[in-house]
């Protein structure tokens, strides 16, 4: 997935903020997954040369979930 913008002729988006709230006692893996990435990872631009404009930077998860 990348950010659609100028270069896509839309115009830029907003900034967003994305909060997410976890139970401590749920068993979800990928949500868990997710939530350590997120809080680990703040400003993914920050720490490569892609912007959000023409920025690609997935998520790589590696195994199974149950």
């Amino acid at each position: 997935l990348r950010v659609l913008g100028a270069a896509d002729g839309l115009p830029p988006l907003p900034d967003t903020e994305y909060l997410l709230c976890r139970d401590p006692n749920s068993q979800n893996e990928l949500a868990m997954v997710i939530f350590h990435a997120m809080e680990s990872y703040q400003n993914p631009w920050h720490y490569n040369q892609f912007s959000a404009e023409g920025g690609d930077d997935p998520l790589m998860v590696e195994g199974g979930f149950e």
